[in-house]
């Protein structure tokens, strides 16, 4: 499969608009957004607060966000991101990247695309001076932790049972892996 990445425009009001479809959509969002025990979640994501992103970046939290592309068709399959320094890592160091990814259309899932798209978040982790990564996966979410463990990485955290999905309590897991040059 080829695999292409862009940098993502946010001023861009289609391409917000495509990443709040798929980060709203229920299949999805199970995986990447907590849900606590009486239905409450945050609400819906919209165009504005996708809009919002690309004002994140400070001189101590830089942000990449790129979308997915077949290179074949040109079309958007999904987005990854990488964010130094980020509030969910539970590495310290000098600079650590927070990693995500979210393949929004399902044609495309389970045929190596995320594997393609955490080595190049890896590689711009790198040029950007990380030399550690982490990323998260519900327990639930057995596919990413699949994904991260067979790319090297190792189970370093889990955060408690504090999401709820299908009537019980699952761990918000953390993994790792050490950027070697």
């Amino acid at each position: 499969m080829r695999i292409q990445f862009t940098e993502i425009d946010f001023t861009l009001r289609d391409n917000c608009e495509l990443i709040a479809g798929w980060e709203n959509d229920p299949s999805i969002r199970v995986l990447v957004v907590p849900q606590l025990p009486n239905g409450n979640t945050r609400p819906p994501v919209t165009v504005e607060s996708v809009q919002e992103r690309a004002t994140r970046n400070t001189p101590d939290r830089i942000r990449v966000d790129l979308f997915i592309v077949d290179a074949v068709t040109h079309e958007k399959i999904g987005l990854c991101d990488l964010s130094v320094n980020h509030p969910q890592v539970i590495t310290r160091g000098n600079k650590v990247a927070w990693l995500g990814l979210l393949i929004g259309n399902p044609s495309y899932r389970g045929k190596g695309v995320g594997k393609l798209a955490v080595a190049e978040l890896e590689r711009r982790s790198r040029e950007l001076g990380c030399d550690f990564v982490e990323a998260g996966a519900f327990e639930y979410n057995l596919p990413s932790q699949r994904l991260f463990l067979s790319l090297g990485y190792e189970p370093i955290g889990d955060k408690g049972k504090i999401f709820f999905h299908e009537g019980r309590y699952w761990s918000d897991l953390r993994f790792g892996k050490r950027l070697l040059e």
